[in-house]
C-alpha cells in the first residue's frame, strides 16, 4: 500500500504508539475496532477523527493504535 508514518506520543503519559498506513478508513485501537473499543460513543468517534478530517485524510489512512493504561476514564 502507502508508507508508513511513526508517531510517539511522549509528552504525556501512558504513551501510545500510532501507526498511519494508505488504506481504507480503518481504525484499530489495541487490536479492536475502534467502534468497539470506545463502546461505540459517537462524541468519542468523532473525536479521534477530527486531525484526519482537518487535514482531508479521512478516506485514504488506516490507522493502528497501540496504548495502554488509561481506560476510557482517563
Amino acid at each position: 500500500m502507502g508508507r508508513r508514518k511513526y508517531i510517539n506520543k511522549i509528552d504525556i503519559l501512558p504513551n501510545p504508539r500510532v501507526v498511519l498506513q494508505g488504506g481504507t478508513r480503518k481504525f484499530i485501537i489495541n487490536y479492536r475496532d475502534a467502534k468497539e473499543c470506545l463502546q461505540g460513543n459517537p462524541l468519542w468517534l468523532q473525536y479521534i477523527k477530527v486531525p484526519l478530517v482537518t487535514l482531508r485524510y479521512e478516506t485514504s489512512y488506516d490507522i493502528f493504535v497501540k496504548a495502554h493504561g488509561g481506560g476510557l476514564s482517563g
